[in-house]
Parts: C-alpha cells; sequence; structure tokens
C-alpha cells in the first residue's frame, strides 16, 4: 500500500506533464541565454578591442611602437586632412594628435583604458627622462586555498538546478490537497494508515522527482557546457540530501495546505519564497564578493548549501570539505518533517 501510493502520486505528475516541461525546459533555456550572453565576458574570455586613430609625426615613434605593442590596441594611422572627420566619427575610442588626445566619451569603457594607457606611457617617459630605469612588476593570480575559479556556465548552470527543484515543493503540496478533495485521502484514513506514514509518502515522491530533474539537467550541462563531474560521489550525495530536504519541505507545506484547507501556503511558496530564497542562496549572482554576512546566511538555505557544495566540488574540494553544508541539509529536512508531523490534522480534517 505504501509504495503503491508513491506510484499513484508519480503517476499524477506524470499525467501533468506541463510542469515537468516548465521545470526542466526553463532553466535550460535561461542557462543557455547566460552562457551565450555574458559566459565569455565574466570568465575574463572576451576579447576587448580598442581602436585608436594616430597622426603619424616625426618624435611620435615610440608612442607609436608602444601602442602596436599592446594586443587589444587596433592602431590606425591618418593624416591631417582627415583628423576632423575622424573626431567627429563614433568609430575610434581616441584620436591622438601629439600633444593633444581626444577621447570619444561616447566609448565610455575603452576610452578609459585609453586614458589609463597614456597616464602609464607618460609615467614611463618621466622614469627615462630622470635616468632611471622603469620599475618591472610582475604579478600572478591565485585563488584562495589554491582553487580554480569557477566558470560562469557552471556557476549559474548549478544554481539555477538548486532553484528550480525547489518548485517541487508548491506542486506536492498542491497535489496533496488535490486528493484530500479527491476523497483520496479518506480512503487512506479509513485503512488506518497515519498520518506520518503519509507524509513520508509526499517526501519520498518528491524526493524521486528532484533527484531526477537534477539528474536530467546535470546530464544536460554535461553534453552541453563540457562541466566535469570528477568527484561522483559527492555529486550523488549532495543530490540526494538536497532531494531529501526538498521532500521535507514539500511534507510540510502539505501539511500546511491540509490544515488551512487552501492552496495558500503553496502558492505562496512558489511565487514568493522561492525566488527570495534564490536570491540568499546565490543563484542569481554571488553574495559573497557584495554582501558577505548576507552570503553567510544563505549557506542555512537549502539550495544555498547545496551550490556550495556543487561548487566546491567543482573547484576540487575533498568529501570532507561538503560535510558542514550537507548536514545542514539533512538538518533542515529533520526539521520541516517534524513540523509537518505535528501541524497534520487528525484524521486530515481541518484544525
Amino acid at each position: 500500500m505504501f509504495f503503491a501510493f508513491i506510484r499513484q502520486k508519480l503517476t499524477l505528475i506524470w499525467r501533468r506533464p506541463e510542469e515537468l516541461q516548465i521545470l526542466l525546459g526553463t532553466p535550460i533555456v535561461i542557462i543557455l541565454i547566460i552562457h551565450f550572453a555574458i559566459g565569455g565576458l565574466m570568465d575574463g574570455n572576451s576579447s576587448v578591442q580598442v581602436k585608436i586613430a594616430m597622426m603619424e609625426q616625426d618624435g611620435d615613434s615610440e608612442l607609436l611602437a608602444y601602442l602596436q605593442s599592446q594586443s587589444f590596441v587596433k592602431l590606425t594611422t591618418i593624416d591631417a586632412e582627415s583628423l576632423e572627420e575622424v573626431k567627429e566619427s563614433n568609430e575610434y575610442s581616441a584620436v591622438i594628435h601629439m600633444p593633444n588626445i581626444y577621447l570619444n566619451h561616447k566609448k565610455e569603457f575603452t576610452s578609459r583604458i585609453v586614458q589609463n594607457m597614456m597616464d602609464n606611457y607618460q609615467q614611463q617617459l618621466t622614469w627615462q627622462s630622470a635616468g632611471v630605469a622603469a620599475p618591472v612588476i610582475e604579478s600572478s593570480i591565485e585563488t584562495i586555498h589554491q582553487r580554480p575559479p569557477v566558470a560562469t556556465s557552471a556557476y549559474y548552470a548549478f544554481g539555477l538546478s538548486v532553484m528550480f527543484v525547489l518548485y517541487w515543493v508548491g506542486i506536492m503540496a498542491a497535489q496533496a490537497l488535490r486528493e484530500k478533495e479527491n476523497h483520496i485521502f479518506d480512503r487512506l484514513v479509513l485503512t488506518n494508515i497515519p498520518p506520518t506514514l503519509y507524509l513520508l509518502t509526499i517526501l519520498l515522491s518528491t524526493m524521486v522527482l528532484a533527484m531526477l530533474q537534477m539528474v536530467i539537467l546535470f546530464a544536460i550541462i554535461y553534453m552541453v557546457f563540457g562541466v566535469v563531474f570528477e568527484s561522483m560521489l559527492g555529486y550523488v550525495v549532495t543530490t540526494v540530501c538536497i532531494a531529501i530536504a526538498v521532500g521535507a519541505m514539500a511534507a510540510f507545506y502539505s501539511a500546511l495546505n491540509y490544515r488551512n484547507n487552501s492552496y495558500e501556503a503553496s502558492s505562496l511558496f512558489n511565487t514568493a519564497f522561492v525566488a527570495i530564497l534564490a536570491l540568499l542562496g546565490g543563484t542569481f549572482f554571488n553574495l559573497s564578493a557584495a554582501v558577505p554576512q548576507l552570503a553567510k546566511l544563505g549557506h542555512f538555505t537549502p539550495n544555498g548549501a547545496a551550490l556550495q557544495s556543487y561548487l566546491l566540488l567543482q573547484q576540487g574540494a575533498d568529501f570532507v570539505q561538503l560535510v558542514p553544508y550537507l548536514l545542514i541539509l539533512l538538518i533542515l529536512a529533520v526539521a520541516f518533517f517534524v513540523a509537518a508531523v505535528r501541524i497534520f490534522p487528525r484524521k486530515g480534517g481541518v484544525a
């Protein structure tokens, strides 16, 4: 009877393919948009090109050589007759006619690059005129704990995956109330199935759906973006833990729906709470750099804890480093399920 009821819940979801399509299709579309729109720029792989026009005159050979040595600069030499025409056009970020430099403020980003370059060139001339060699500064960029940075596409792929899995909470809670309205729950009452067992069927069926969704999304992430899943044990355990947490939340909101005899709780969760959890959990952007205190709070959300675990795995972390986030997920699952059992009305009636 127990497993038959789980199968019945999964069958009802299968007969509503529009929900499956939304929960699988929407994150894929958003990830694709982010990947092709801003992925290269945020990963530092974009090719910024600065177009500069310059009057080639005697005494400007050093400056000419300096500009030509910059790989991102496209330098064009012009004559005096075309100077005014070039200045009026918006094609170039800057026009150089020594000692004057005309910056195109309509190209604010690249014109600022030109200004910084010219400041650097002037600084080098100052050192040389003083008879001192310009200092050479060598630097290297390393990540904290020697962990490689996570690609933008991978970050948003995992962030959106743990966000959209939360929508199963509202969907399954709403389905539970429909079962009550269709007198399916009355049959369970007649067979003396305890409320705890009924809530457990909601948890397990939601868990199965959440894991299935995550596996499909991860398979697409692997095929489309080439995201590598090296430590499979860590990914599997993290996925199981967030699926359990989502299942427990679904049981809790199902109990709220039963108690109030209304879809309000599950509807509010899917329309408002998911967005709030996604913001706190870092789905939309990495809060650690902007608001560290808020980012720490986000680690105690189910999606935030799961996202941090996935990101650590992407950076090559050991399984031991995932334990704090996995414990958060399991503690949240126990807390939500215990609360669900306590508030669920006896015999399925309205409290």
